[in-house]
């Protein structure tokens, strides 16, 4: 988990990792499946921003940034 930690750290979510840090998230998950990947979820905003982020075995990282739109 580590290593995918400091990939998100030296990547374009560096950001993000600081609003993590700084408490604008309301919930924060990180885990690894039976399958290897390793995963981070976080949510903010009374759920209306939600980011995750998932390294696959063979060194792919894929991000999503999701925010609802106020209506």
């Amino acid at each position: 988990m580590g290593n995918f930690l400091s990939t998100l750290q030296s990547g374009v979510t560096t950001g993000l990792l600081s609003g993590i840090s700084s408490g604008i998230f309301d919930s924060i998950t990180a885990y690894r499946t039976p399958s290897d990947k390793s995963i981070l979820k976080a949510s903010g905003n009374g759920g209306q921003s939600k980011y995750s982020a998932v390294m696959y075995p063979n060194g792919t990282l894929v991000e999503t940034i999701t925010h609802k739109a106020n209506r």
